[in-house]
């Protein structure tokens, strides 16, 4: 969690204060160089042709962030898998990262068995 201080001068005994600063500064310069380029009217972050996004527009974007962050903790997994051991089975693993995937672009059944189908792997 991220605390909004005051400017601190130094770290309070490694409190992580100071970091957190550093955090917000560099949120807010960011914010700022945005608001320079896009010159939002209504909202922070508007719709294409202006306005609020939809609820839903923003519940697909968490979606895919939130998938892709899975994906990214997997393929972790299977690098240091098969960096401790070469031959590792990480089989299970990418089917984990296969099913995200499918789930990430709404696939049906009939869409997934063709895409398995089309590598050589059994349909789930």
């Amino acid at each position: 969690m991220l605390h909004i201080l005051p400017q601190p001068e130094k770290d309070i005994m490694g409190s992580g204060h100071r970091y957190s600063h550093l955090i917000i500064t560099k949120v807010l310069e960011m914010l700022k160089l945005y608001y320079r380029k896009y010159r939002p009217e209504d909202y922070l972050s508007e719709g294409v042709n202006g306005g609020q996004y939809s609820s839903r527009s923003i519940q697909q974007v968490l979606k895919v962030v939130c998938k892709k962050a899975e994906i990214t903790s997997i393929v972790d997994q299977i690098l240091t898998a098969k960096k401790a051991n070469p031959q590792a089975d990480t089989t299970a693993l990418e089917k984990q990262i296969d099913t995200l995937v499918y789930q990430l672009y709404d696939l049906t059944e009939a869409e997934i068995a063709i895409i398995e189908n089309s590598t050589n792997k059994t349909p789930k």
